[in-house]
């Protein structure tokens, strides 16, 4: 992982590259507690962020090609962007080309209908990294080690309630995931997790 570590800090400033580092640790303590694959989770936990600072125009200067649309996107989803970009990104510049990494990292914001463990993983990982704090993040890294879809759950709400408070245009993919989930949960998990985001 070294390797992936030197890149990230060319792209990034220390303290987001060693907020990935902490999100590839806590994914691979939950891969492991979850039989995932901790190779794919630690790699795709150390690249997620990787262009967080960039512009379309910095995606450019470094030589990867994106679809004009991506610019749009950009305008439309700004925190959302970087997840988007960063599969072609890593592909282009480290020959990375696992699609269960690449999922992973470009899920990790929205989340998505019916994600992979691994992807599942890396999305509640960066929630609960040792260095985010609060109650409700608090509540959830200890739902992610016992019941990982009440974990996503309650990381879908949030990211929901938060964008909606903010009057911020929500990706579809980030209500694909929060229904997806929605739909696997009893009523009466549903409940009790709502409260506890409610209560956050």
């Amino acid at each position: 992982m070294e390797d992936l570590r030197l890149f990230i800090a060319k792209y990034l400033p220390t303290k987001r590259a060693e907020h990935c580092i902490r999100v590839s640790e806590t994914a691979a303590r939950l891969a492991k507690l979850h039989n995932g694959n901790v190779s794919v989770v630690q790699q795709a936990g150390i690249l997620h962020d990787v262009c967080k600072t960039m512009t379309p125009d910095d995606i450019q200067v470094e030589g990867v090609l994106e679809p004009d649309s991506m610019a749009a996107f950009y305008d439309m989803y700004p925190s959302v962007w970087h997840a988007a970009v960063a599969p072609n990104f890593v592909k282009s510049k480290l020959r990375l080309t696992d699609p269960a990494v690449l999922d992973a990292i470009q899920f990790h914001t929205t989340g998505k209908e019916a994600m992979t463990l691994e992807t599942a993983i890396v999305y509640v990982a960066d929630f609960i990294e040792p260095d985010r704090s609060g109650g409700l993040v608090t509540k959830c890294r200890q739902l992610a080690f016992e019941n990982l879809d009440h974990a996503v759950f309650v990381v879908a709400l949030s990211v929901l309630r938060n964008l909606v408070e903010k009057s911020r245009p929500i990706h579809p993919d980030s209500v694909m995931c929060f229904n997806h989930t929605y739909l696997k949960l009893s009523k009466k998990d549903r409940k009790e997790l709502t409260r506890i985001v409610e209560k956050a």
